[in-house]
């Protein structure tokens, strides 16, 4: 089993600021085992209050080495508060995950928070975010690297030109394919790619599947794809983390791919690579 590529994903996974009511010992035990078993990143987002249970498990699991990304997040039309919103998520990550340097922090842009929708489409105005964004990320010191996280191909392929971001992320599941246009290119220029909730949030995992377990099916999808340096997923019970590692295990035949997305109820893009937009 190779674990090597997969990151836990904790946005829900113990009780916080999305779930304040949810048992936490499940959780806990999960990511406890799963870091015992070598796994070797975790994703955290120090706004939604589970980095506790970060710190917990990987004291729990004897110190263990790991490795943090941490989203750092903010409306698209703070670039001149910038400092400061970086400076928030950074230093609470510090002080939550009980360590002094982050492996990556990922920028995004707060889509909620950002006042005016029609600047998303403003191409500028994206790539100055995250251009500012990524500089005052390793101006703090503690970062290695930044990688932008993407809401569109649009914001994709412009992060892609600002020669800080040094690595990408988006979702990336059977039922949102359009990363795939960029993998091409991504591999050419050897820039990682995590790759985001590949269960599309629990969705896949309901709706099921052609053979085999719910989870693993569409997990080693994504994994099956070399461009995906980690798959993010969010696991709340020990059966979630045997999965992942089973999913890890596998090898999945596309000529099934086609069965696979019927079963699920998505369309099948036919030509493998979605043509939302052109790499320049």
């Amino acid at each position: 089993m190779n674990d090597d590529r997969i990151c836990f994903g904790t946005s829900t996974f113990v009780a916080g600021r999305l779930l304040p009511h949810k048992e936490s010992g499940p959780g806990l035990l999960a990511l406890t085992q799963a870091l015992s078993d070598g796994l070797g990143w975790v994703h955290s987002n120090p706004m939604l209050e589970t980095q506790w249970a970060v710190r917990r498990a990987w004291l729990s699991a004897g110190r263990p080495s790991l490795r943090h990304a941490v989203k750092v997040e903010a409306p698209l039309d703070s670039v001149e508060s910038m400092p400061s919103w970086v400076g928030r998520s950074i230093d609470r990550s510090l002080r939550n995950l009980g360590v002094s340097r982050l492996d990556v922090g990922i920028l995004e842009i707060d889509l909620k928070g950002t006042e005016s929708a029609t600047t998303l489409a403003d191409v500028d105005q994206v790539y100055d975010f995250y251009a500012r964004a990524a500089g005052d990320v390793l101006a703090t010191g503690v970062v290695e690297r930044v990688f932008a996280y993407c809401h569109s191909p649009q914001h994709m392929a412009t992060a892609m030109a600002v020669e800080t971001v040094t690595g990408l992320a988006a979702q990336f599941s059977p039922a949102e394919v359009w990363p795939r246009v960029f993998f091409a290119e991504l591999e050419k220029r050897g820039l990682p790619f995590f790759g985001m909730a590949p269960l599309w949030r629990g969705r896949l995992a309901a709706a099921g599947g052609r053979k085999g377990s719910p989870v693993v099916r569409p997990l080693v999808w994504a994994l099956s794809h070399p461009q995906v340096t980690r798959a993010v997923l969010t696991m709340s019970s020990l059966d979630h983390w045997n999965e992942a590692m089973a999913a890890a295990g596998s090898k999945y035949d596309l000529g099934c791919e086609r069965a696979d997305f019927e079963a699920w109820g998505l369309e099948w893009p036919a030509d493998r690579l979605t043509q939302a937009v052109r790499v320049a």
